[in-house]
């Protein structure tokens, strides 16, 4: 099956200006979700409506895809655009698994990506989501499911698997508490 990573980084955001951008202990959210892709071997392509993002990706030599922010609706549109533009970038066909990183998520990593995955197949799963393994609840870092579901515009559903991730990994930086959390999680 082949995979697609969807790296979606918007550029507005209310509570922390340019978010995507914003620096954690020496790499910013869009850089470390980039460095989580590269480290699972899969294709990836960020996916924004920002300038300043794309023409870090640039810099970065991520493979990344403009969208018009009129596009930055529901998040299973952004992910079909993107399916989209991989292929009419590289050619050949379109993946048949896609993965959703979230920049918001800086504590994840390849592993659990991988993991993901893994339970996807193992399970011949319509879907895969990652959850705190403490709480239950949808920690927003990795999302898989089928090609097919991103068509019925589904990204996941009632019958996803949960992968459980560690507590101390599961932050999802909304606000600029958030983002010291994690500076604090991560230490000096």
């Amino acid at each position: 099956m082949r995979v697609l990573i969807v790296i979606p980084a918007r550029g507005g955001s209310t509570r922390i200006p340019r978010k995507n951008l914003a620096h954690l202990h020496g790499a910013t959210l869009l850089e470390r979700a980039i460095k989580c892709a590269s480290g699972t071997g899969e294709h990836f392509i960020v996916s924004t409506d920002d300038a300043q993002t794309y023409e870090r990706c640039q810099q970065l030599g991520a493979p990344v895809f403009a969208r018009d922010s009129q596009d930055d609706g529901p998040m299973v549109d952004v992910l079909r655009l993107a399916m989209q533009s991989s292929v009419a970038r590289k050619g050949g066909p379109e993946a048949s698994v896609v993965v959703c990183l979230q920049p918001t998520s800086p504590l994840r990593n390849a592993h659990d990506v991988g993991a993901c995955l893994s339970m996807f197949y193992a399970n011949e799963a319509r879907s895969v989501v990652s959850v705190d393994a403490t709480t239950g609840q949808r920690n927003g870092a990795v999302y898989v499911t089928r090609r097919d579901m991103i068509y019925d515009k589904l990204v996941f559903d009632d019958d996803s698997l949960k992968y459980p991730m560690p507590h101390e990994r599961s932050l999802d930086i909304n606000t600029p508490e958030d983002l010291e959390e994690a500076r604090r999680i991560l230490g000096p």
